[in-house]
Protein backbone atom coordinates (compact mmCIF):
# COMPACT_ATOMS: atom_id res chain seq x y z
CA UNK A 1 0.00 0.00 0.00
CA UNK A 2 1.41 3.38 -0.99
CA UNK A 3 1.70 5.38 2.25
CA UNK A 4 2.55 8.91 1.08
CA UNK A 5 2.59 11.00 -2.11
CA UNK A 6 5.62 10.44 -4.35
CA UNK A 7 6.65 13.86 -5.70
CA UNK A 8 10.33 12.89 -5.83
CA UNK A 9 12.36 9.68 -5.75
CA UNK A 10 11.40 8.42 -2.27
CA UNK A 11 8.60 5.88 -2.21
CA UNK A 12 6.94 5.10 1.15
CA UNK A 13 4.88 1.93 1.33
CA UNK A 14 3.91 -0.92 3.62
CA UNK A 15 2.70 -4.47 3.41
CA UNK A 16 -0.81 -4.42 4.88
CA UNK A 17 -3.11 -7.08 3.45
CA UNK A 18 -6.81 -6.91 4.21
CA UNK A 19 -7.65 -8.50 7.52
CA UNK A 20 -4.18 -8.11 9.04
CA UNK A 21 -4.12 -6.08 12.25
CA UNK A 22 -2.03 -2.90 12.05
CA UNK A 23 0.28 -4.13 14.81
CA UNK A 24 0.89 -7.39 12.99
CA UNK A 25 1.51 -5.54 9.73
CA UNK A 26 4.03 -3.29 11.53
CA UNK A 27 5.95 -6.32 12.78
CA UNK A 28 5.80 -7.97 9.36
CA UNK A 29 7.15 -4.83 7.67
CA UNK A 30 10.09 -4.79 10.09
CA UNK A 31 10.81 -8.42 9.12
CA UNK A 32 10.55 -7.55 5.41
CA UNK A 33 13.04 -4.70 5.91
CA UNK A 34 15.50 -7.00 7.68
CA UNK A 35 15.16 -9.76 5.08
CA UNK A 36 15.62 -7.45 2.09
CA UNK A 37 18.57 -5.61 3.61
CA UNK A 38 20.20 -8.91 4.63
CA UNK A 39 20.52 -9.88 0.96
CA UNK A 40 23.02 -7.07 0.44
CA UNK A 41 21.56 -6.46 -3.02
CA UNK A 42 18.96 -3.87 -2.07
CA UNK A 43 18.77 -1.51 0.89
CA UNK A 44 15.57 -0.06 2.26
CA UNK A 45 15.10 2.39 5.08
CA UNK A 46 12.08 2.82 7.31
CA UNK A 47 10.07 5.34 9.26
CA UNK A 48 6.70 5.70 10.92
CA UNK A 49 3.83 7.53 9.26
CA UNK A 50 0.65 8.06 11.24
CA UNK A 51 2.08 5.72 13.88
CA UNK A 52 2.55 2.81 11.48
CA UNK A 53 5.78 1.18 10.25
CA UNK A 54 6.54 2.16 6.67
CA UNK A 55 9.28 0.99 4.30
CA UNK A 56 11.12 3.49 2.15
CA UNK A 57 12.83 2.97 -1.20
CA UNK A 58 14.83 5.83 -2.65
CA UNK A 59 15.47 5.76 -6.37
CA UNK A 60 17.67 8.80 -6.72
CA UNK A 61 21.01 7.77 -8.14
CA UNK A 62 21.47 8.88 -11.74
CA UNK A 63 22.93 5.45 -12.53
CA UNK A 64 19.78 3.63 -11.40
CA UNK A 65 18.39 1.47 -14.17
CA UNK A 66 15.05 -0.30 -14.56
CA UNK A 67 16.78 -3.57 -13.64
CA UNK A 68 17.67 -2.12 -10.22
CA UNK A 69 14.05 -1.28 -9.48
CA UNK A 70 12.98 -4.72 -10.73
CA UNK A 71 15.55 -6.31 -8.40
CA UNK A 72 14.14 -4.34 -5.47
CA UNK A 73 10.64 -5.53 -6.35
CA UNK A 74 11.85 -9.14 -6.62
CA UNK A 75 13.54 -8.96 -3.22
CA UNK A 76 10.42 -7.41 -1.67
CA UNK A 77 8.19 -10.15 -3.06
CA UNK A 78 10.57 -12.83 -1.80
CA UNK A 79 10.52 -11.30 1.69
CA UNK A 80 6.73 -11.08 1.95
Amino acid sequence: TLSAPVPFSLVCFRYAPAGMRDEDADAHNVRILAAVNATGRVYLSHTKLHGRAVLRLSIGNILTQREHVELAWKELLAAV
